[in-house]
Formats: C-alpha cells, structure tokens, sequence
C-alpha cells in the first residue's frame, strides 16, 4: 500500500542471502510508489532477489504484485499481467505454503482478474489467519467487500489495515475512496484533501478527489485534481479512474 513499508509489517528473512533480503526490501519501497517507474525499478529488485536465491519466497510475492499492479499502475494488459502474477504467486505458495503474502498475491489475482469473489474471500481469511499484521491483507480485501457492496465489512477492513499502516499514502487513499464509492462523495474530498496534505505527490490520492469533486459539482476542481495527477504520472490516471467506478484501486 505504503510508505517504507510496503503496506506489510515486515516478517523475518526467509533468506540466508542478505543480497536477497535487501533487494526484496528495496522492491517493497518501490512498489509501495505506486506508479510505471516504480513498478519496474521494484520488478528489477524482485528478481534480482529470486536471482540470489530461486527459494526465497517473499520475492515471489513481490514479483506477483508488481505484475499485479502494473495493470493499474503502468497500463499493461490483464491477460498478459495478470498470468504471470498468479504463476509467481503460486510459486511462491508452493515454497511456502504458510505464506501470507503468498495467499494474499493469489487472492489479489483472483479477485480482480477472475473475479471469483468465494475463492478471493477465501484465500484472504487465510493470509489474515496467518499474519495479522499484513496491511495489504486488509486493504485488498477491503477491496473485494466494496466490489460487493459490503461497507460495514469494507470499512472495518480499511480501518484496521490504516491502523497498521497509518502513514501509508494508499491506504489513506483507500479510505477515500471507499467513502467515494458509498456515495458520501463530500466525506470524501474533506478526507482525500487530508491525504494529499500528507502525501502532495502520490498521484491516485489527486485522482479520487478529482472524482469527487466532480460528484459534488466542482468541476473546475475536478479537472485541476486529476490534471495535476496527469503530470504526476504520466498517462496512468485514466485507468485509475475507469477500475474505481468498477469498484477495484488496488
């Protein structure tokens, strides 16, 4: 989700190779940037991790959500993204089948690109069963509870991910955003103009306000917001907007 973090309370190495642990580490740091650029520098690292050492599983979760993502984030094509994030989820899982990340990666694959709800919940529950902590557990569940008009469940999972993760731009964003899809469209620009306060240059945050500025007739507003976002990120704002009216952020 993010800030240094990588929206996840950082497990301990299941790497003997410091090279591998480090480029994981840093692959989270770039991936929790949340634009083209990031993704494939955070790509880069992922696999210079797997490269050191072909077992470590943490970087297989890594490489599955870049892939993940960069639908998102960097314009690629589902049917050829979303394939090889649930091959490097899988991989992941079957080197470490108590992985919550792990779950999580599969799950996320499930959800936005099959979009089988049952087995995405599923597997979910079972990332949480396992970890807590994993913030990105909660957010893309939250994620999927939205998509079903949930919002009790939607709100309590976003909650609970900020709580863990309180400085993280995306998932403060996701607040917003889930405020913006229940319709409390000024809830969420006053929430969203908090964000952007903390983090000015994380460009999905300028996007759902411009979305919600639009709902609440600034138009002019609007236009500025998701400009702004435009120049922050390149071409990548349009499908940030298209996948929130379908009820997916990542």
């Amino acid at each position: 989700s993010d800030g240094a973090r990588g929206a996840t309370a950082v497990q301990s190495p299941t790497t003997t190779s410091p090279i591998a642990y480090e480029q994981y580490l840093r692959g989270r740091l770039r991936w929790s940037q949340r634009n083209a650029a990031s993704l494939a520098a955070a790509q880069q690292h992922f696999e210079a991790a797997i490269a050191a050492d072909p077992r470590f599983a943490l970087a297989h979760t890594g490489l599955a959500d870049c892939r993940s993502l960069a639908v998102l984030y960097a314009s690629s094509l589902p049917r050829d993204s979303m394939p090889k994030a649930r091959a490097a989820a899988e991989r992941a899982l079957e080197l470490d089948p108590q992985l919550a990340e792990a779950h999580t990666s599969l799950a996320y694959v499930q959800f936005a690109f099959d979009q089988d709800f049952v087995l995405a919940e599923s597997g979910f529950a079972r990332a949480i069963a396992l970890s807590p902590n994993y913030a990105t557990a909660h957010q893309w569940q939250h994620e999927l509870f939205a998509a079903q008009g949930r919002v009790t469940e939607q709100r309590a999972a976003i909650a609970r991910a900020h709580a863990l993760d309180p400085l993280s731009p995306i998932l403060a964003t996701e607040i917003g955003w889930g405020l913006y899809f229940a319709g409390e469209h000024a809830e969420a620009q006053r929430h969203l103009e908090r964000t952007i306060i903390a983090a000015p240059t994380f460009p999905l945050a300028w996007v759902i306000l411009g979305l919600a500025q639009l709902h609440v007739g600034d138009d002019e507003a609007a236009c500025h917001s998701v400009g702004h976002a435009i120049k922050l990120s390149g071409d990548a704002p349009l499908p940030f907007a298209i996948r929130s009216e379908e009820r997916r952020v990542g």
